[in-house]
């Protein structure tokens, strides 16, 4: 059976791309961008809203409390919207900005295309009473490129994986190459369930 948890996060959800503002920061002398007022040094730069990081922080307390076990990869996310006018929304920046949350709860591990496998909207409702997006993150079998992407990515693995072999680190990397050019196999349930 593969794992499934709901998230409902309610009211309007805080575009991390499009609620951008221009601050003024102090900044060491001289530094690239910089300009002098009076004796201190300022440098412009491009930030997210209050609004979003208000949004952001309640969510993340939230999603902390809820002490949610960390999915691994692969996984897939759907999303359900709901929203509460008629404005124009963009979904892909809502997804974004759950996504950015979900990484910063430490629910899943990153938002990269081996990890997260499927991005998928499932349908746009009106709902004016009660705005929102439920999202479902669903745990995926592991796969023989899950595998063979984390010894790639960890250099002690690889070199670990080598020793035990008693072959080089090139080949080994050679063949994690060879799996993941080809269409990937599940693992078995134990296997895949060890993580």
């Amino acid at each position: 059976m593969l794992r499934v948890e709901t998230f409902v996060f309610r009211g309007a959800v805080r575009s991390k791309k499009n609620s951008k503002e221009i601050g003024v920061v102090c900044t060491k002398p001289n530094a690239p961008g910089s300009y002098r007022k009076g004796n201190r040094w300022y440098k412009k730069v491009i930030k997210c809203s209050d609004r979003f990081y208000e949004w952001h922080d309640v969510e993340l307390a939230r999603l902390l409390e809820s002490k949610t076990k960390a999915f691994v990869s692969p996984f897939k996310i759907v999303y359900r919207f709901y929203l509460g006018d008629l404005r124009i929304h963009d979904g892909d920046n809502q997804a974004t900005s759950i996504n950015d949350l979900l990484k910063d709860a430490e629910i899943i591990p990153d938002d990269r295309l081996d990890y997260l496998r499927d991005l998928h909207p499932e349908y746009v409702h009106y709902d004016w009473e009660d705005p929102r997006v439920e999202i479902d993150i669903i745990q995926l079998p592991r796969t023989d490129h899950c595998e063979a992407l984390e010894i790639l990515r960890d250099k002690e693995k690889l070199k670990a994986i080598a020793k035990t072999e008693k072959t080089t680190q090139i080949a080994v990397e050679r063949r994690c190459k060879e799996i993941l050019g080809r269409p990937p196999i599940v693992l078995t349930t134990e296997k895949s369930n060890e993580n």
